[in-house]
């Protein structure tokens, strides 16, 4: 495991999914009307909440030590960085957070979730967080689609680095 805490890499992914940050001014904040339960589990005395009063809608701000711990991974760098070092049970962590988040289902058993993304670089993100956990998924004009299927685990639990030339034969047709 990468050594961050689960509740803070949880809510990491929430920001990114159902939140707002701004870099300047440094506000981080969590909109939610449906899973306030397991937002507030998130967060700690600090945080501020103000509930919409026409749609319901909580938004948290984050502020004190919980914003200083969450600053450093939202830049894109920093986002890949922290995403490429977690172990398969934090990417299913991150990936059950993502879901509550964001994902909707779909109406097809082809399609059991899917997460809509006007930025590129989020998806491709939250693609990548989606493979590395060991799910089959497909990327569509506007988001991606995890299929109902089971893949197989495609990250393996150790790496083996060689030195040297890698030879790629082909074979004629």
């Amino acid at each position: 495991d990468y050594m961050i805490s689960d509740r803070l890499l949880q809510l990491f992914f929430w920001v990114i999914t159902d939140g707002t940050h701004r870099r300047n001014f440094g506000e981080i904040s969590v909109y939610q009307k449906k899973y306030n339960s397991v937002v507030e589990s998130l967060l700690d005395d600090s945080t501020t909440r103000s509930i919409h009063p026409q749609t319901g809608v909580t938004q948290y701000r984050i502020t004190g030590t919980l914003r200083k711990k969450l600053k450093p991974y939202l830049s894109m760098e920093a986002l890949w960085k922290l995403t490429t070092r977690l172990s398969v049970r934090q990417l299913n962590l991150a990936r059950k957070a993502i879901y509550l988040a964001e994902g909707s289902r779909g109406h097809t058993t082809a399609k059991s979730f899917r997460f809509i993304s006007q930025y590129g670089r989020y998806r491709d993100l939250l693609q990548f967080v989606w493979f590395y956990a060991g799910y089959n998924c497909k990327l569509g004009k506007r988001g991606f689609y995890e299929r109902s299927y089971t893949a197989a685990k495609y990250r393996s639990p150790e790496v083996v680095w060689y030195r040297g030339k890698v030879w790629c034969p082909s074979t004629p047709n």
